[in-house]
């Protein structure tokens, strides 16, 4: 069948059984005559360059349309039976590779959870803090590495009404960190000092 005839009979797409200019031989589009083939290729490629806007798009089609998109996830997990496998996979490698974006992403979280006020931090953020302090950790003064990483720690505890913010969180190692826990940074050293 030709494009002409597919337009004459209000056809969406046709097949000629030929090979399109790439070598792909399947249906194409009435619209344009594209091949499917090809505008696959073409939509991976704008969604890789395009990938934030991608997302928004995605993102609000799911929004206009809950039982469409509960209906595609249970198709896609049922032709999937290994999906739950690759989903915790593809969390663990970013996990890994942005360990100061997730550690953000569980202080806001725990933030929430504790009612906190203030309106949270970025990685810049953290970045700039680290500068600000110069490596070291701002209660023993070690300096941070790879084997020595730094963690987040709110001067005054989420729990005792300590607000999410910039102003209220330093760098601290791990072993300082845990060892004020939940307490003011006074009681700590008031305690260590005797």
């Amino acid at each position: 069948m030709t494009r002409a005839q597919a337009k004459y009979l209000g056809l969406k797409h046709y097949f000629t059984g030929k090979p399109c200019k790439h070598g792909h031989v399947a249906k194409r589009k009435t619209v344009n005559g594209t091949c499917f083939a090809c505008e696959r290729v073409l939509v991976e490629k704008w969604k890789t360059k395009n990938y934030p806007r991608h997302l928004e798009l995605m993102r609000g089609w799911s929004r206009r349309n809950p039982e469409k998109r509960r209906i595609h996830v249970q198709r896609t997990r049922a032709n999937n039976p290994d999906w739950r496998q690759k989903l915790n996979a593809a969390v663990a490698e970013w996990a890994r590779r942005n360990k100061d974006r997730r550690c953000a992403s569980e202080q806001k979280r725990r933030a929430r959870k504790q009612r906190a006020s203030g309106a949270g931090y970025s990685v810049q953020d953290i970045a700039r803090l680290l500068i600000l302090q110069n490596g070291k950790c701002v209660y023993c003064s070690v300096s941070f590495s790879e084997s020595v990483r730094h963690t987040v720690d709110h001067v005054t505890p989420l729990s005792k009404g300590g607000a999410h913010d910039l102003q209220n969180i330093v760098l601290a190692c791990g072993p300082c960190n845990s060892r004020k826990g939940a307490r003011s940074v006074e009681a700590v050293f008031r305690r260590t000092t005797r």
